[in-house]
């Protein structure tokens, strides 16, 4: 695989409300680190509980401004949203293409290599491996611009409507980990709790358009 370097960019990174976060200005998504280490599955949760998702990168620019203004606060390693489900192919939890990867050589296989950790420290930082899920590691958490309803991605008014629903439907037919609404992790994962949590936020409507 093609090694890219990290690089820092000429975007800086916009303080937000909380020590220990940094918004990217590019996507305006934000990013801190979860409290603790922990399994994958534990820092996915945490990432769901603070609105948000292990960080997803699917392209170059998104990689390197984070490894040029996430304060890692000292971390070695830490935990990102992609995972291999058992058949090869990689996804992100956050429902994203995973078309874009920075492994430290070849890219992982095996049971024991099925969840990805970016390196965060040493002469392999910003390159990314395979672990178990057990780890334990803290997860970089990716909150993003868009309200969590507003399944379809879609900009006109009103912004939440009937094709949100069918979009979640679908997403969650099709084991998505965005339909995982309540980020629970016990089997199985994806079950009536994430409608009325669904419901829940497309009541509360969208805070940004």
């Amino acid at each position: 695989m093609r090694t890219i370097g990290v690089c820092a960019l000429g975007l800086l990174a916009v303080p937000a409300a909380s020590w220990g976060q940094v918004i990217n200005p590019a996507n305006g998504h934000t990013y801190q680190l979860t409290p603790a280490a922990t399994t994958w599955a534990g820092a996915q949760a945490a990432a769901a509980g603070a609105g948000g998702y292990l960080a997803t990168f699917t392209t170059p620019s998104e990689w390197q401004w984070a490894m040029a203004n996430v304060p890692f606060e000292g971390q070695f390693a830490v935990w990102l949203g992609g995972r291999d489900g058992g058949t090869g192919s990689w996804a992100w939890a956050s429902g994203e293409p995973f078309t874009f990867a920075v492994w430290f050589g070849v890219p992982p296989v095996g049971p024991a290599e099925r969840f990805v950790g970016l390196t965060t420290d040493g002469s392999e930082r910003g390159s990314w491996f395979g672990a178990s899920a057990t780890g334990p590691l803290r997860g970089l958490i990716e909150i993003g611009a868009a309200c969590y309803a507003n399944c379809d991605g879609s900009s006109g008014a009103p912004v939440l409507n009937v094709a949100d629903f069918t979009c979640f439907l679908q997403r969650y037919a099709a084991g998505d980990f965005y339909a995982n609404c309540d980020g629970s992790t016990e089997g199985p994962v994806l079950n009536v709790s994430d409608f009325t949590c669904f419901l829940q936020k497309y009541a509360a409507g969208c805070s940004v358009p």
